[in-house]
């Protein structure tokens, strides 16, 4: 359901040529959901008149972002799905880096990555992509060892618990 959403607001933004103005004021919303992680319960309250939420988002908003965001952003609100805009979120943010040519990936490390590695990751990332591609690097000590990206909606598992797991199937079906 996040993906028809992001590709139906992602549509929107084709027609109307705003497709890096929207991902921006995208960002935006993200941010301020971030920062006040109390609007989901808000917005989904079944006690809180509709009215009164989609008020609330457009206040917020206003001036802020572009109409036919706040618009979104209430649609979802009526819907009963603003518990998924983080996902619509990403389906539009995904189909904007395709159509700019480029890509955004999160690599997920065991320890931290020193400068050349990371390039040299991003590098490969763009050979096998074809296209630009950016990263944000986090750490998760749970891998154990090796890397996880995530590009373009699809994960690369080269985590060594990964490999663990796979060995332990293996062992485990034999």
């Amino acid at each position: 359901m996040n993906k028809e959403y992001g590709t139906a607001l992602f549509s929107l933004a084709r027609e109307n040529e705003c497709e890096q103005q929207y991902a921006e004021a995208l960002q935006t919303v993200q941010a301020v959901f971030e920062e006040n992680p109390g609007y989901f319960e808000l917005l989904n309250a079944p006690n809180i008149p509709m009215s009164e939420r989609l008020a609330v988002i457009e206040k917020a908003f206003a001036g802020a972002v572009p109409e036919q965001i706040i618009a979104f952003l209430q649609l979802l609100c009526k819907n009963g799905r603003i518990m998924k805009l983080y996902g619509c979120i990403e389906a539009y943010q995904n189909l904007y880096s395709v159509w700019a040519g480029s890509s955004k990936a999160t690599v997920t490390s065991a320890i931290a990555l020193n400068d050349r590695e990371k390039e040299a990751l991003i590098r490969a990332l763009e050979k096998k992509c074809g296209h630009a591609v950016t990263a944000d690097f986090c750490i998760e000590k749970d891998l154990m060892g090796g890397v996880v990206v995530e590009i373009d909606g699809k994960i690369m598992d080269g985590s060594l618990r990964r490999r663990l797991h796979d060995i332990k199937e293996v062992m485990h079906n034999e």
